[in-house]
């Protein structure tokens, strides 16, 4: 395999990244390490740099979804952390609290199982041969607005996993 001058370029950028987002989670835990809002910038430049790893063409193409889950769970809890940390700089008395990480690994959690479980962690690459169908019922009256419906959603390995929904369902 041959690599392109696209894919020599996107490596080049993807080290460059990490090299400046570690640099800002040591300077930020060095200089500040009792401040929240430098707490949670270096969480999150270093779970940025995890999301950095784990988006890159080969690491997607060639290693399995069982292995993919951490990265994608923290980089779904990515998503989190900018929250806190955005709390943490507009908010003079923002306090870190077990919440927070409760949230994190609750967010992180469910995108691990839906990595690892719901995609499949068949082969490297791809989805593991994981095919989904959905399915949605309801009543829909005018404009849409309906009482309530139901999301089925079933993979080609059987597994059947349904919502009912408190609001209406249009499709």
């Amino acid at each position: 395999m041959t690599p392109t001058p696209t894919t020599l370029l996107d490596a080049a950028l993807r080290g460059v990244l990490l090299a400046l987002l570690l640099m800002l989670a040591l300077m930020l835990g060095r200089d500040r390490p009792r401040l929240p809002a430098a707490r949670a910038g270096a969480l999150l430049a270093l779970g940025l740099c995890v999301q950095v790893i784990g988006a890159t063409p080969l690491f997607e193409a060639l290693v399995p979804r069982g292995w993919q889950a951490p990265f994608v769970a923290v980089s779904v809890g990515n998503a989190v952390l900018f929250w806190v940390f955005v709390q943490a700089m507009f908010n003079d008395e923002f306090v870190l609290r077990p919440l927070h990480v409760a949230t994190w690994l609750a967010v992180a959690a469910v995108a691990a199982v839906n990595c690892a479980v719901v995609a499949g962690s068949g082969g490297a690459g791809g989805n593991g041969g994981a095919a989904f169908l959905g399915t949605q019922s309801g009543s829909g009256g005018a404009g849409g607005a309906g009482t309530g419906g139901s999301l089925t959603v079933i993979s080609s390995a059987g597994a059947e996993f349904a919502w009912t929904l408190p609001f209406g369902v249009s499709g």
